[in-house]
């Protein structure tokens, strides 16, 4: 699989005579984080995120081509990957952060394949740290996806219509003879009024996991900027009616961003994770801290401090709390 990784990268020079528009990008992200209470035993763990912190590695290909009268076709194919160790992020596939090929013109765009779900466009709006950080932060753990924030088999629409952008998914469940079973639908939208940015969206699962089981997900929320500070807020209710009894996940969060200058920003972010899994409850609050300097457009140096307590069944490895650090630099190209 790595020779086919190195493969797509070979060819790609090749392909951009061809087509329209073809690019290969990428972000690489170096990493030192340390965290206390790691283990049962109370242990500190020092460790470099081989995945990405600030975000997540990974390379890709994407391309246009203009097919006149406003039309468009376009493909994305991204790929994540470990910048310790230089493997695939998942062993057997290749694409598996996005795959999709898709049409777009003035009345907006649909995309086929693999891809970030609509609750995941819409939340990324108004996360604080607008989604960076992500193995810290409660957030792509929670939102929609057959895996995170993510959806197999997706088929996505997206229009931008002066200041109000819509979104609808439909993910058929590929099962013979069920027009529902593995099934999600999902409609989202994000406004602008101002320095005000709303959001709302909103997902269904009929069958997820076999008959009979459904999962509902609410998310709502919004940032205003006003000069060099962005406050940032939102919800994410998840009902689940799951093997064993119901299972709800709540997740509220609160955050500033301020800009001293075009290099320089500061951004705080206070997040609470409610769980009620048939009847046993559990919470989890994270308050958390990060600088970030570009040192160019392409490379930027950043710095975090946060700290998580966790109460009834989110206690991790028998640890109420934990605090963890971390530097690192990250280069996109």
């Amino acid at each position: 699989m790595n020779a086919a990784a190195l493969m797509v990268l070979a060819a790609a020079p090749g392909i951009a005579c061809a087509q329209t528009s073809v690019s290969l990008y990428g972000s690489l992200d170096g990493n030192l984080r340390y965290l206390t209470h790691a283990d049962s035993a109370g242990d500190a763990l020092i460790s470099t995120g081989g995945k990405g912190l600030l975000e997540s590695n990974r390379f890709g290909v994407i391309g246009t081509e203009d097919l006149g009268d406003g039309l468009q076709a376009h493909f994305r194919l991204e790929s994540a990957f470990d910048g310790g160790t230089g493997a695939l992020g998942t062993p057997g596939a290749l694409f598996t952060r996005e795959a999709t090929v898709g049409l777009s013109g003035p009345w907006g765009g649909v995309n086929v394949g693999r891809q970030f779900s609509v609750s995941a466009r819409t939340v990324s709006s108004y996360d604080p740290f607008s989604f960076r950080y992500l193995p810290i932060t409660p957030i792509s753990k929670d939102i929609a996806g057959t895996s995170s924030d993510r959806f197999d088999n997706d088929i996505q629409y997206i229009g931008n219509f002066g200041n109000l952008t819509a979104r609808a998914e439909y993910v058929p469940g590929g099962v013979a003879g069920s027009f529902k079973t593995n099934t999600a639908v999902a409609a989202g939208a994000s406004y602008r009024i101002g320095g005000a940015r709303l959001g709302m969206a909103y997902t269904q699962w009929d069958g997820f996991g076999g008959p009979g089981l459904n999962r509902n997900q609410l998310t709502a929320g919004g940032d205003y900027r006003i000069g060099g500070l962005r406050i940032a807020g939102g919800y994410i209710g998840d009902w689940q009616d799951a093997h064993g009894g119901d299972h709800l996940t709540r997740d509220l969060w609160i955050g500033t961003v301020y800009s001293f200058n075009a290099a320089f920003s500061l951004t705080d972010a206070l997040y609470r994770t409610d769980y009620d899994t048939a009847g046993k409850k559990g919470s989890k609050t994270l308050l958390m801290a990060g600088i970030t300097y570009q040192l160019s457009k392409r490379s930027t140096l950043y710095a975090e401090v946060d700290n998580t307590r966790f109460t009834g069944n989110a206690i991790t490895s028998g640890q109420s709390n934990q605090t963890g650090f971390a530097i690192g630099i990250n280069e996109r190209f």
